[in-house]
C-alpha cells in the first residue's frame, strides 16, 4: 500500500496479482479475509478506486454467504465484513455507501440470530453478536460526524 516507485500501471497489475492469489487460497475463509485486506490495495496513497474496493468486497460477501451456509460457526465473517465496510465508508470511499453498510448490518442480526438457535454454532453466535454490538457502539460514535448522518439506528432489529 505504500509503495511510491511503481507507475501506476505497474501498481494496477501487482494489486490485481495479489487479489487473484488470495482468491485462489485453499480455505474460503481465509480467501475471504485475504480479498478484503486487498481491497486496501485500490484505497491507498498510491490509488483511490472505489469501483475496485467495492468488487473485492462484493466477492468477499459472496464467499461469506458460502462459507457461512456451509457452517453456521463461521458466522463472525459477517461481521468482520461489517467492519471492512464500515471501515470504507468511514474513509469516504464514494462507493461504499450507508446503504450498503445498513443492509449489512441487517444481514448480521439474521445471521447471527439463525447461528444463535443452532445448538452445534451457539457459541460461534454469541462471539459474533458480542463482536456485532462492539461494531454498532463504533458505527453510533460515527453517526455523530457529518458524513455518516446517512445511516439510520443499527439497533432497529
Amino acid at each position: 500500500m505504500s509503495i511510491t516507485c511503481l507507475d501506476e500501471e505497474n501498481f494496477d497489475t501487482c494489486a490485481q496479482k495479489m487479489t487473484q492469489y488470495s482468491a485462489r487460497l485453499l480455505k474460503k475463509p481465509m480467501q475471504c479475509r485475504s480479498i478484503a485486506t486487498c481491497a486496501h490495495l485500490f484505497w491507498c496513497d498510491a490509488r483511490r478506486d472505489g469501483k475496485r474496493v467495492l468488487e473485492c468486497l462484493q466477492k468477499c460477501l459472496k464467499i461469506t454467504d458460502a462459507v457461512v451456509q456451509a457452517d453456521p460457526k463461521q458466522v463472525v465473517l459477517w461481521v468482520e465484513m461489517l467492519d471492512k465496510y464500515s471501515y470504507y465508508y468511514e474513509h469516504e470511499c464514494e462507493d461504499v455507501t450507508a446503504k450498503f453498510v445498513q443492509s449489512l448490518i441487517n444481514l448480521c442480526f439474521e445471521h447471527i440470530a439463525f447461528a444463535e438457535n443452532d445448538v452445534q454454532s451457539a457459541s460461534e453466535g454469541r462471539q459474533a453478536k458480542a463482536h456485532l454490538q462492539a461494531s454498532l457502539a463504533y458505527l453510533r460514535g460515527l453517526r455523530s460526524e457529518e458524513h455518516t448522518s446517512e445511516l439510520q439506528s443499527p439497533l432497529q432489529s
